[in-house]
């Protein structure tokens, strides 16, 4: 989540001109810290990225925005743990064996800059999926498959992803060539990202692009249950990500300015929850 981190600074930015009426309106840029933070029960790392926004018109390398002498601890109410910065990486690390991340929970972060900035908010963390499974058929060219689940009840958002690589231990890694249709039509996205979860069984079909070349293949699924201010997150950075995609700096643009959604107080970005599960099908 670093480059995304990112333009949550742009958004804020975009804010602060058109909205001044919100309360970021009142954060000099200079002064404002963006988080980018998602815990997983799955993850073995606990990682917190901070960037420190620039006056307008300034435009600087990523490295130079890292926010590096911060205290950076989260908590689950009983015990907190500080993470240490590594410079390698440009974030804030420590093994989530310090602090087990468990569906069900609520985790606290807070962070304060050596100037004194602070900045803090909280997440839950989702039930997993249960029951992944994957069935599919080999047509010509394409792999087309069905994907079905099962959601715990009220929990409408989640974010599918697809991959596939060589079942030959030297062969490569294909990322691009899974599409879903997440619209029941003709037009496959790479990711299906959605609000429609349902309580109980869910299905989601789409094809591996020139399997039958490829073969044989690996196809790995993953279904990520989401907390909804991640959702949200996300929404809003795949439409910036789109927008930008397609007017690239050259077609004029008159859409309202807004900002990424934001859950931290004291500045913006990111800190949310989510839950993976995942399996894999041979592609003989």
């Amino acid at each position: 989540m670093r480059k995304t981190a990112l333009l949550l600074l742009l958004g804020a930015v975009l804010l602060t001109a058109c909205n001044p009426g919100v309360d970021t309106a009142f954060i000099p840029p200079s002064n404002l810290v963006a988080v980018s933070a998602a815990l997983s029960p799955q993850d073995t790392l606990l990682a917190v990225y901070l960037y420190r926004g620039q006056p307008l018109g300034k435009v600087l390398p990523e490295e130079q925005t890292v926010e590096r002498n911060a205290t950076v601890e989260l908590s689950d109410g009983t015990r907190t743990v500080r993470l240490t910065y590594q410079p390698a990486r440009l974030r804030y690390e420590r093994p989530a064996a310090a602090l087990p991340i468990l569906a069900g929970n609520a985790y606290f972060l807070t962070v304060k800059t050596a100037d004194g900035i602070a900045l803090k908010s909280q997440c839950r963390v989702p039930p997993a999926v249960t029951d992944l499974r994957i069935a599919g058929t080999q047509q010509p060219n394409d792999f087309e498959f069905e994907i079905t689940w099962t959601a715990p009840p009220d929990q409408p958002f989640a974010w599918v992803r697809g991959r596939t690589a060589s079942a030959s231990t030297t062969g490569p890694n294909f990322s691009g060539n899974v599409r879903f249709d997440g619209t029941g039509g003709p037009d496959f996205v790479r990711a299906w990202l959605t609000d429609q979860q349902r309580g109980g069984r869910n299905t989601l079909t789409g094809r591996v692009l020139d399997a039958a070349r490829r073969k044989p293949l690996l196809l790995n699924i993953e279904v990520l249950n989401l907390e909804p201010a991640l959702h949200r997150f996300l929404v809003d950075t795949r439409d910036l990500n789109n927008f930008n995609a397609n007017t690239d700096g050259f077609i004029p643009t008159f859409r309202e300015p807004r900002p990424v959604a934001s859950n931290v107080e004291g500045g913006v970005g990111i800190f949310a929850a989510y839950n993976r599960s995942e399996t894999v099908l041979m592609i003989p």
